[in-house]
Formats: structure tokens, C-alpha cells, sequence
């Protein structure tokens, strides 16, 4: 097939947002093997054995379609949408790695020193418009009940601040903020509306 222009791409969403099942699948068979090629290019060897760039990108591909369904996604060129489906696969990849590795690693304060680095990644990568608008909404949906001592916990911890900065600066020990770090980054690990 060749490669089909801004319009198909329009139009195979389009349809697919009035229930057409052929528009999905010409989406899904168009990128779904590039996808997983770069989530198995990921995934660490040992995690294969777990999950596969096939199971990724069947995620992926469910969050994509449930959301421009919602209109929570406007796809304006195939440049875009190659892009989001990118980061998409990218955020679910290294998802399901710390989602396998927490399964056997020790509870230790500093393990977790790192813990939200693919927030900050993503913010420092330069996500386009449409990229920059999904996560912010994600994370305002994940976090909007959070007390303000939290919020100010986590807009600090994205800032690039440790654990002990933090800690200093709201005047809380360093095991406080580190809870409620590791309680924020479970709300968004299991949060629907948050692309991992």
C-alpha cells in the first residue's frame, strides 16, 4: 500500500469516530508493525518474556481509538498522528518495564529517586501542541483532587527537584514527600486517562 496523505488519514478517523471498523483497521495495519518494532526495541530483553511490542501497540492503539472517539484527539496530518502514536507507544513501553521491575524490586527510598523522570522527559523533549494539550489534561484529570501540599509535591518534583530539595522546601521530611511521591505515581500508573 502506499503511503496515504493527510486526507485518508482525516478521513480513516473520521470514519472510524462514526463506527466504521475497516477505517481502524487500515490505521492499525498502516503503523502497528513499525509500533511494535520500536516497542520490542525497547523493551528490555529479560521483559520480552512478559510482554511483547504486539501487546503494546494493541494498547496503544485502544487508548488512541477510545479517545478521538471522545474527541480528546484531533488527528490534523499523518505527521502528527505518527508522532502521537510514537510517544504513546514510547510512555506504554516504559510502563510496562517499571511496571514488571516493581514486581521484584526492594522498597528502597533512594529506588525511587528517578520515579517521575518520563514526566519531566516529556516536557523537555518538546511534544507538539497536540502531545503538550493530551498531557496536561492527563495530568490535571490524575491530580485534581490532590490537596495543594501535594500538587506543589509533584509541580516541584517535575521541576527536576530531589526528594531532600522538596523536603526542605516545604519544610516535610524526605520520607513524607518520598510517600507521597510513590502515591502519586501509582495514581497516574493506574489511571486510565493518563497515556502509560
Amino acid at each position: 500500500m502506499n503511503q496515504p496523505n493527510d486526507n485518508q488519514i482525516a478521513r480513516w478517523v473520521d470514519l472510524w469516530k462514526a463506527g466504521d471498523q475497516d477505517a481502524a483497521q487500515e490505521l492499525f495495519d498502516l503503523y502497528a508493525e513499525k509500533l511494535a518494532r520500536l516497542a520490542n526495541s525497547n523493551l528490555e530483553t529479560r521483559l520480552q518474556r512478559r510482554v511483547s511490542g504486539d501487546d503494546i501497540v494493541q494498547s496503544v492503539f485502544h487508548s488512541f481509538f477510545q479517545r478521538t472517539t471522545n474527541d480528546k484527539i484531533k488527528v490534523e496530518d499523518a505527521r502528527s498522528l505518527w508522532n502521537l502514536l510514537v510517544t504513546m507507544t514510547l510512555a506504554k513501553t516504559r510502563s510496562a518495564g517499571r511496571h514488571h521491575k516493581a514486581l521484584k524490586r526492594t522498597v528502597d527510598a533512594e529506588a525511587h529517586a528517578e520515579s517521575l523522570n518520563y514526566l519531566r522527559e516529556g516536557l523537555s523533549q518538546g511534544p507538539s501542541p497536540l502531545e503538550a494539550a493530551v498531557f496536561v489534561e492527563s495530568v490535571e484529570q490524575i491530580t485534581a483532587d490532590l490537596s495543594s501540599r501535594h500538587q506543589e509535591i509533584l509541580a516541584l518534583r517535575m521541576l527536576g527537584h530531589t526528594h531532600t530539595e522538596i523536603a526542605q522546601q516545604t519544610a516535610l521530611s524526605r520520607q513524607t514527600v518520598y510517600r507521597v511521591m510513590q502515591l502519586i505515581e501509582k495514581r497516574i500508573l493506574e489511571s486510565d486517562d493518563f497515556i502509560s
